[in-house]
């Protein structure tokens, strides 16, 4: 990555002005220590992330503050709070649009992994059901969550069987009988017979 001279500024206003998806994660969330776990870094790390001054051009940059605010990102954009910082960048149109003339639906970042450096950030149009360009960043689960917390920014059609942290999302609850539909139409994607046992809930 290219650092751009920008003096005068924190490292997270600097890194946020060459990454527009991303969005501001509070000082508080990120010095929470239950937020940092799992997290592997170096004490210098958060140093430069936290500083209130960073010039690009002077300042020592250790590498891994990229990955790590990346990190906790996706773990903020998960909380109460990111998913409203999310869909006020959503609303105000900063993920771009689909780019099928016949939609222009607004569109949201989505990770087709959650493993660092495994692919980049996809655009996801929800309108039609499809990633139009090629994001741990965001991470797998984002996308389901954001609907299922903001109904009423979902467009029609809405999403099938929305997942979370690859487990079927089910609004109502254990709702049997929905359970059944579901796994049955499953099946039916992979021609199976579907098992008596697994219609028992």
């Amino acid at each position: 990555m290219a650092y751009q001279n920008n003096n005068n500024s924190s490292w997270i206003r600097w890194f946020l002005g060459i990454n527009e998806f991303l969005c501001r994660v509070p000082i508080d969330y990120i010095q929470e220590t239950f937020n940092q776990m799992g997290l592997e870094y170096f004490t210098e790390t958060l140093q430069v992330i936290l500083n209130p001054v960073f010039d690009s051009s002077l300042d020592c940059v250790f590498g891994d503050e990229e990955k790590w605010y990346g990190m906790i990102h996706a773990r903020y954009i998960m909380s109460e709070r990111g998913v409203d910082d999310m869909r006020q960048k959503y609303e105000r149109g900063d993920f771009e649009v689909c780019p099928k003339l016949s939609c222009r639906q607004k569109a949201l970042p989505v990770g087709p992994s959650d493993v660092w450096v495994k692919s980049n950030v996809n655009i996801f149009c929800p309108r039609c059901n499809d990633t139009q360009l090629d994001g741990a960043m965001f991470g797998t689960s984002f996308l389901h969550n954001f609907f299922e917390q903001r109904l009423n920014l979902r467009p029609q059609p809405p999403l099938d069987v929305p997942r979370l942290f690859g487990f079927r999302f089910l609004r109502d609850g254990l709702d049997e009988a929905r359970i059944a539909r579901v796994l049955s139409q499953e099946y039916q994607i992979l021609g199976q017979q579907v098992p008596m046992n697994d219609l028992n809930v």
